[in-house]
């Protein structure tokens, strides 16, 4: 991780119908992660990933609840890339043994793993780990709320107790770095009813008003420090909604009004399945 400005928070916004639940987020640093072989949300990538590296092996189910991207387990901090490697190669043989991955495969899988930067670089830094005393390291601005679920995720409240706000991360800033998170939509009603949320980056502290970062929307004050992150930060959006009159024309993915995709770029998924 390169540095610690100020100005590099990252949250989770809700809304009326937001509904979505979080079950990890981590960022580049050097807090290693214990291997565990049981998966409560399985990583259902479809392709086994080295970090940004596809190798275009399919990710299948491999135990446990666990997908093989689950115990290849490349984000957590490795002491070596050797040290990697041969875990790696323990892991494939196994997979190899028990049928779950042929010949082949397995050797592309090795060989990924030897030609990658796993281990030569910093692992994820874990910011939210499913437990209360990890909960307590985020703060809340604006209207509704977060509730931890007795399964470890996060969920943003709906309907008379819902409204727009941000969940964001408090204890620490970060300069430059890569996340990864998974998400889901959970909002209530039919399958054209859809969550609308996402992911803010790159924006001030919300304990307070900020000079030069409005509460504004289209130039009405709100009084709600969230806007902040809006009006001084950037979002990656999460909406699957249908295209068409009364929905938000910007879809997931999109980094909202800078770079934004349609429904079809975006690739949706169904509601309740983990993103």
């Amino acid at each position: 991780m390169e540095g610690r400005p100020r100005r590099r928070r990252f949250a989770a916004g809700s809304g009326m119908l937001a509904a979505t639940a979080l079950v990890a987020a981590t960022v580049t640093g050097s807090t290693a992660m214990a291997q565990d072989t049981v998966c409560d949300v399985a990583d259902n990538r479809p392709t086994v990933r080295f970090l940004d590296t596809d190798t275009g092996v399919e990710n299948r189910m491999a135990g446990g609840g666990c997908t093989i991207n689950d115990l290849i387990d490349d984000e957590r901090t490795w002491d070596n890339h050797g040290k990697f490697v041969r875990h790696v190669n323990g892991v494939v043989n196994s997979l190899r043994r028990e049928g779950i991955i042929d010949a082949r495969e397995r050797s592309t899988l090795t060989r990924a793993a030897a030609q990658g930067k796993v281990g030569k670089k910093a692992g994820y830094e874990v910011l939210f780990d499913g437990t209360a005393e990890s909960f307590e390291d985020w703060e809340y601005a604006g209207e509704g709320g977060f509730d931890l679920l007795e399964d470890g995720t996060i969920q943003s409240r709906v309907g008379t107790d819902g409204g727009f706000g941000t969940l964001w991360y408090a204890e620490e800033e970060f300069g430059d770095f890569s996340l990864r998170l998974q998400f889901r939509d959970d909002a209530p009603g039919g399958e054209d009813v859809r969550g609308n949320s996402g992911v803010q980056v790159r924006f001030p502290a919300l304990d307070g008003p900020v000079e030069g970062c409005p509460t504004t929307y289209n130039g009405s004050e709100t009084g709600n420090l969230s806007w902040i992150a809006v009006n001084c930060g950037h979002e990656i959006q999460i909406n699957d909604s249908p295209e068409g009159p009364g929905n938000d024309p910007i879809k997931t993915g999109s980094i909202y009004g800078f770079q934004n995709l349609t429904l079809e770029e975006a690739m949706p998924t169904e509601k309740g399945v983990w993103n």
